[in-house]
């Protein structure tokens, strides 16, 4: 069994009050109401500082719950890049097929025109030698 021991005072300032006299009372009255201001100022300064780390908290968990949601807009909209870029690197091989398939005629007309130019020399020239001769021979019209 323990021994009860007597309980010391709350506070020794307590008991002591009522034994000062009356300014030594007031100033201890003032003391302490200026020491119970000063809390609640420091309780309020806390209170401020606990609510804006709160917002703060709250602001980092909003930007890393966007994160995924921007990752994955990210990355949709980088399958949809892939997707057009490919479109259009096959459209550019489609054009190039064509202009090949196209340069082979352009090439057989080009030859052909040459051809009807030097056939129309040789028209030329041969129907220069009839008119020449037709004049030699003084049948000429």
């Amino acid at each position: 069994m323990q021994r009860s021991r007597p309980r010391a005072p709350a506070s020794k300032a307590v008991d002591l009050l009522p034994s000062l006299p009356r300014s030594e009372r007031s100033a201890a009255a003032r003391e302490t109401k200026n020491l119970i201001t000063g809390s609640i100022g420091r309780v309020d300064s806390g209170s401020r500082l606990v609510d804006e780390a709160g917002l703060t908290i709250a602001e980092i968990v909003g930007a890393v719950t966007l994160s995924p949601t921007s990752w994955a807009r990210s990355r949709l909209h980088l399958r949809n890049s892939a997707r057009v870029s490919a479109k259009v690197s096959q459209t550019v091989s489609q054009m190039g097929q064509m202009t090949q398939q196209n340069a082979a005629p352009v090439e057989e007309a080009s030859a052909a025109a040459q051809s009807l130019v030097q056939q129309a020399h040789a028209l030329r020239e041969a129907v220069s030698f009839f008119k020449g001769r037709g004049a030699r021979l003084g049948t000429s019209k």
